[in-house]
């Protein structure tokens, strides 16, 4: 189910003006010869310890989140 109605519709209630909403495309990423969306649960690469771990500068990170 859709949240964004039910977003709205409390922004409204609330007498607040609802921010804009826009839709951004999934991250992918290769899964064998097929292509996947990146999963917060399934893969590592999804969360910002796992760069640091890896020993990307805390720079860089900081940069690209």
């Amino acid at each position: 189910m859709a949240s964004y109605p039910i977003h709205k519709q409390m922004f409204e209630l609330c007498g607040f003006h609802a921010p804009d909403y826009l839709h951004i495309s999934p991250i992918m990423k290769m899964d064998g010869t097929a292509k996947r969306k990146l999963s917060k649960r399934k893969d590592p690469e999804a969360a910002v310890g796992y760069y640091l771990e890896e020993g990307f500068p805390i720079d860089s990170v900081k940069e690209y989140c």
